[in-house]
C-alpha cells in the first residue's frame, strides 16, 4: 500500500481570524478578482463554488509546485452540498413566473451537483477520476479518505480534493421564506473553498515535493439516535469515544486536536471540556473561531490546513459530525514525523 502524503493547500474564505503568516495561501472573497485569476472567457456561466473551487485548486497547486500533471494518473474529488442550488433556485423561479423560455441554456450544466468537479477536471486535464461527495457536513472528510483510498490502490499518484460551499443571497432567501431555516440560523454559515493536494509518497519524492504531512487512518461510526442532537453533551456521545479510541492509541502523542462547528450547537464549552479532558498536552482548534462560523461540507478541508498550520512537532486529530448522526476522525503526521516511521 501506498503512503499518502499532503503537498499543497490554499484556501479562499469568506473569513477568518487568524495572526502572522498562513502555512497555506489563502484569498480573502471579498479580494477574489476571478477574472485577473482565470480569465474572462466562460466566467459568466460558473456558479459562485466553481469559480471558488477553481481559484483555489490554481492556488494550491502552484503552492505544491505541481508543473506537468499526467492526467491518466490524475484525479479529482469534490466534496460540496450545494454548489449547485442556487441555479436551481433561480431555475425554477424563473419557469414559474415567466415560463420556460425565459430559463438560458447554459444554465443547464449548473443544475447537477457534480458540475464544479467536472469543470476541475476539465481545466486542469485530469481523466484518472472526478467525482462529487455529498455527505453534509463530514463531506471533505469523506472525500479525503476517497483520495487516500485510491492513491493506496495506485489508481492514481495525485489527487486535487476540493471543498466548496456557496451561500448566496437568492438561495437563503429561498431557505428563509421556506421557513427550512431561520434567518439568525443562516447568518451561522460562512463561504469557503479549500483545496489540498495529495500524492503517494513515491511519487512526491520522485519529484522532490515539499512535504507538509502523512494521512495516517480514518474512522468514522454513525448514530441515528443523535439525529439534530445538536445540544447533547459530548461526554455522553460514544461515539467520539470509539473514535478516540481507534485513531488515537496513545494520547499523549497528539498535539493538536481540531473539532468543527454546527449551526444547531449553541454552546462549546461541554465540548471543549470533554476534549481537554481526553487530551490535556494537546491544543484545542474550534473550525468555527477560525473562520466566523459553520462552513458546512468544507469543513475537513479547512480543519486539515488549520492542524497542520499548528504543528507542534507531534500528530493531529480531526473530528467532525453532522445533523444526520455521522461522526468522522482522521490521524495525520506531521512532516517532521511523517519519515520516521513512528506509530501512535
Amino acid at each position: 500500500m501506498e503512503t499518502v502524503v499532503i503537498t499543497g493547500g490554499a484556501l479562499i474564505t469568506e473569513e477568518m481570524n487568524h495572526s502572522g503568516d498562513f502555512l497555506f495561501p489563502v484569498l480573502k472573497l471579498e479580494e477574489a478578482n476571478y477574472k485577473d485569476l482565470l480569465g474572462g472567457r466562460g466566467l459568466r456561466y460558473l456558479t459562485e463554488a466553481t469559480k471558488m473551487a477553481l481559484v483555489a485548486a490554481k492556488m494550491a497547486k502552484e503552492n505544491a509546485k505541481v508543473e506537468d500533471l499526467v492526467p491518466e494518473r490524475s484525479g479529482v474529488v469534490v466534496a460540496t452540498n450545494l454548489s449547485s442550488m442556487s441555479t436551481i433556485v433561480d431555475f425554477d423561479y424563473l419557469t414559474l413566473t415567466e415560463g420556460p423560455r425565459a430559463v438560458g441554456a447554459m444554465q443547464g450544466p449548473n443544475l447537477v451537483l457534480n458540475a464544479t468537479a467536472a469543470k476541475l477536471g476539465i481545466h486542469f486535464n485530469i481523466t484518472g477520476f472526478n467525482t462529487t461527495i455529498s455527505t453534509g457536513r463530514v463531506a471533505s472528510l469523506d472525500a479525503l479518505e476517497y483520495a487516500y483510498h485510491m492513491i493506496q490502490k495506485q489508481e492514481v499518484d495525485l489527487v486535487i480534493m476540493t471543498g466548496v460551499e456557496e451561500w448566496t443571497p437568492t438561495y437563503k432567501k429561498w431557505l428563509e421564506e421556506t421557513n427550512l431555516m431561520s434567518a439568525e440560523q443562516l447568518n451561522q454559515f460562512r463561504q469557503l473553498g479549500g483545496t489540498i493536494i495529495l500524492e503517494s509518497e513515491s511519487h512526491a519524492q520522485a519529484r522532490g515535493a515539499k512535504i507538509y504531512g502523512q494521512i495516517v487512518d480514518f474512522s468514522s461510526t454513525f448514530a441515528p439516535a443523535l439525529l439534530a442532537g445538536g445540544g447533547v453533551e459530548l461526554e455522553s456521545r460514544l461515539e467520539y469515544s470509539y473514535l478516540i479510541d481507534d485513531l488515537a492509541k496513545d494520547r499523549d502523542k497528539i498535539s493538536t486536536v481540531c473539532v468543527a462547528d454546527s449551526y444547531l450547537d449553541t454552546s462549546h464549552q461541554e465540548r471543549d471540556t470533554y476534549f481537554r479532558k481526553c487530551f490535556e498536552q494537546a491544543e484545542l482548534i474550534a473550525i468555527g473561531d477560525v473562520f466566523g462560523g459553520d462552513l458546512f461540507g468544507s469543513t475537513g478541508v479547512a480543519q486539515v490546513l488549520c492542524s497542520l498550520q499548528k504543528f507542534q512537532g507531534g500528530n493531529e486529530l480531526i473530528f467532525c459530525h453532522d445533523e444526520g448522526g455521522n461522526f468522522r476522525g482522521l490521524l495525520l503526521k506531521s512532516s517532521q514525523l511523517a519519515h520516521k516511521g513512528e506509530k501512535l
